[in-house]
């Protein structure tokens, strides 16, 4: 804001000097070192007049003007004392006073009859009482005890309460009182008295009182060597309270005047003006060679030696409101414009600054109406959302008709403010949905597409149903069944499956293998069977509704879920008769089959698995436990195929190892088949007798029954190293076996190269000499 713009400045181009001046509503009054009283209009200071009077040293001469401005007094420390009236525009000497009284200060004091009387205090402490009108009528009304000089006289008038304060040396005292001026000084002073310090030879300044008044309560002023000191006085009736005393000190080093006014200090420098509060600079203003200041409600007056300067006071609390704003003083610039619209603005540019989360509570802690703080922040701003708020949490809940506007105006506003304030929109209507109509809130948060809003409003409200239908049109199936595992509503739960099974069939049967124990109650089992994947675990946990059990079983086979099925065949309590019915009924052949052979009936199994094919009557067969069923399957199956189907189920037949040789010959039927088959058969035989651990033989020395000792099916001659196993050979005791051929073999070649020796038949181990055994031919 620049300060060019709110300043009046006039010169009127006059030689002399500035003695004394007064400053009223309407007039500012100045005594000039030419003997001449300046009277100017203050809304237009080019309008004035000027009175010449005669007196002694016009340097000497102190004016007293009344509160309306229309009537002065001139006096010097001795007589004459001059009297003023604007309207006649004379000048008349107050006579009566008696020579031996030395004025000192003058205040106006108002009666009862409408005019003012003027009170007098001497440099000896007597104080007069003069009238204003013609007669100037003189009364004696008290003197100081011990005669102190009389500084200052200030009066101030409250309704029916006159208080006169009056400074002589050290202190101010006070007379006060509803009756006339003669009784309150009879009455003496109060025993409330302002002590003051310092020394006129300290600071020229000091001593001197400034007397304003503000909401009904006075406040006094008092200019000292360090500062200023602030006392305020309340009226209460007739009684007087204790003054309240406030210290402001700064340096006054080059300090030109000082002055108050209802914000603060002003301190005159020569090049500037800093306005004070609470001893701190506050504002600047940028003017120099001031000499004089005057403040009252009318704003400020300003002398210079040639220029007389106004500010009203409205421009001046803008401008330093806008100086505070400007150096961030958001505080000091609300408690400046708290009785101005200027706050509007200070409080905005205020919340431009704030975190978020404090704004609301701040603006409460105002204690503004609504429509102040609408007016600083705007009708439509996240500040007002912050402010109704907290507002709405202060507001009881009997007041419903301003509950309901305030949260409704709220609600509007977070619609508004949606995405960018998204959190704080789902709590308020965590917070506040229940007290809102249902349909209208769903059509705006439908209407900003506000979808976790709509969900987060269902659940206040508990509206299951409006939850499920927005987190299937606009989340992720595992958000629909993790709701769903949350709630316990059953029925809603079953018909909402009913609605996922068609399109997420996959999702819904994990989700319900995971949980169906959370969700799944008796009396909804029938729907729940509807997804009949999960019919084989729900319905070995609940046991006592039969009818649920039953339809849970028509769904797995209405549905040709066999896998199912089949694993129902392991639970005690199904009923094997009722499965196959409907098994059979719905064609689940590969079921049939299996439920067949648990109800004994393998040759029907057979036949039943023949539908599917032979891939799957192999599965079949394999997964027969009991031997003797298995064996009859088999039989079964051989027996009800032909060509090379029939070749290639012998081959898995035989590789079986169920059926000797006997039994395969009974299955088969066909003994010129079953020489086809001879090399595989030889093969199987030789695989069974690898595979066997070992077998016994019995041996003897001579006539002497041996011990049986193993010897293994893989053991080969010590000889030749080929297989034992269809040939004739000797086993020796300790535990060297050989072909019987390689024996006498190995005998002949010795006796050809030992002719002369006669060499019988070998009775020792020819490899260690252990008595032998006799010959011992093959078990088989």
């Amino acid at each position: 804001m620049n300060f060019e713009n709110i300043i009046n400045v006039f010169n009127p181009y006059l030689t002399s000097s500035l003695i004394k001046y007064a400053v009223r509503p309407t007039t500012i009054w100045t005594l000039r070192s030419d003997s001449t009283l300046f009277v100017f209009k203050r809304s237009n200071l080019k309008t004035f007049s000027k009175f010449p009077f005669d007196g002694p040293d016009p340097s000497l001469a102190k004016i007293s003007v009344d509160a309306l401005g229309e009537k002065c007094v001139i006096f010097w420390d001795r007589p004459p004392i001059l009297f003023f009236s604007l309207a006649t525009g004379e000048f008349s000497i107050i006579q009566d006073i008696k020579t031996s009284f030395y004025p000192s200060a003058a205040c106006w004091m108002p009666t009862t009859n409408g005019s003012s009387d003027i009170l007098f205090g001497s440099i000896t402490g007597e104080i007069l009482s003069i009238s204003s009108d013609e007669n100037h009528e003189v009364k004696s009304l008290y003197t100081m005890p011990n005669g102190q000089l009389i500084r200052e006289l200030h009066s101030h008038v409250n309704g029916d309460m006159k208080m006169i304060f009056v400074n002589i040396e050290e202190q101010i005292l006070t007379f006060y009182g509803t009756s006339d001026i003669e009784q309150i000084f009879q009455k003496g002073p109060s025993n409330k008295v302002i002590v003051l310090f310092g020394t006129e030879q300290q600071n020229p300044n000091s001593k001197r009182i400034i007397l304003d008044t503000y909401e009904g309560s006075i406040r006094l002023s008092v200019l000292h060597m360090l500062g200023v000191m602030s006392y305020v006085a309340q009226m209460d009736g007739n009684r007087l309270i204790n003054y309240d005393q406030k210290v402001s000190e700064f340096d006054i080093t080059n300090v030109v005047a000082i002055e108050t006014c209802q914000w603060g200090f002003l301190v005159v420098f020569d090049k500037n003006i800093l306005f004070f509060y609470e001893s701190k600079p506050k504002a600047s203003l940028p003017i120099s060679n001031v000499r004089h200041i005057s403040c009252d409600n009318i704003g400020l007056v300003l002398f210079t030696d040639e220029e007389i300067i106004t500010i009203s006071t409205k421009s001046f609390l803008h401008y330093i409101v806008h100086d505070a704003v400007k150096h961030k003083l958001f505080d000091y610039a609300l408690y400046l414009s708290q009785n101005d619209s200027i706050r509007f603005y200070v409080l905005k540019k205020q919340i431009e600054k704030m975190f978020p989360e404090k704004v609301g509570k701040y603006l409460i802690s105002l204690k503004w109406s609504i429509n102040d703080i609408v007016k600083a922040v705007g009708l439509d701003s996240t500040a007002t959302l912050a402010y109704l708020t907290e507002y709405i949490v202060n507001l009881p809940k009997t007041m419903k008709k301003q509950r309901f506007a305030m949260i409704n105006w709220a609600f509007q506003l977070h619609s508004k403010f949606y995405p960018q304030m998204e959190q704080q929109f789902i709590k308020f209507l965590q917070d506040y949905g229940q007290e809102m109509p249902k349909e209208e809130i769903y059509h705006v948060l439908d209407e900003i597409n506000f979808q976790n809003g709509i969900i987060e409003f269902a659940k206040v409200i508990n509206d299951e149903q409006k939850i499920i239908n927005q987190i299937i049109a606009y989340k992720d199936i595992n958000d629909v069944l993790n709701y769903l595992a949350s709630i316990n509503n059953s029925k809603l739960i079953s018909l909402t499956l009913q609605r996922l099974i068609e399109t997420r069939k996959k999702e819904v049967i994990d989700f319900l293998n995971n949980n169906y124990l959370k969700i799944v109650t008796e009396d909804q089992l029938p729907l729940v069977s509807l997804v009949p994947e999960t019919a084989s675990q729900i319905f070995n946990e609940f046991t006592t509704d039969k009818t649920a059990r039953t339809m849970m079983m028509i769904s797995m086979c209405m549905n040709h879920l066999d896998d199912r099925i089949i694993q129902l065949l392991s639970r005690s309590k199904t009923d094997f008769p009722f499965l196959y019915r409907f098994s059979n009924y719905f064609e689940c052949h590969q079921a049939v089959s299996r439920i067949l052979i648990r109800l004994h009936k393998p040759k029907q199994a057979v036949r039943v698995a023949l539908k599917f094919g032979s891939s799957s009557v192999h599965n079949f067969l394999a997964s027969i436990k009991d031997t003797e069923t298995q064996k009859d399957a088999w039989t079964e199956y051989v027996n009800n195929i032909k060509g090379e189907e029939r070749d290639r189920a012998i081959n898995r037949l035989i590789a079986t190892n169920l059926f000797t040789f006997e039994e395969l010959i009974d299955v088969i039927g066909d003994d010129s088949f079953l020489y086809e088959y001879a090399d595989e058969m030889l093969q199987a035989v030789k695989k069974m007798e690898k595979d066997a651990e070992t077998i016994y033989y019995r041996t003897h020395f001579h006539q002497v029954r041996a011990p049986d000792f193993p010897i293994s099916y893989a053991e080969t001659c010590r000889f030749c190293s080929l297989p034992l196993l269809g040939t004739k050979f000797v086993a020796f005791p300790c535990g060297h076996v050989m072909h019987k051929e390689c024996l006498h073999k190995m005998v002949d070649e010795v006796r050809k190269h030992h002719p002369d020796d006669e060499i019988g038949d070998m009775e020792s181990c020819p490899i260690c000499g252990i008595i032998s055994v006799e010959t011992v031919l093959q078990p088989f």
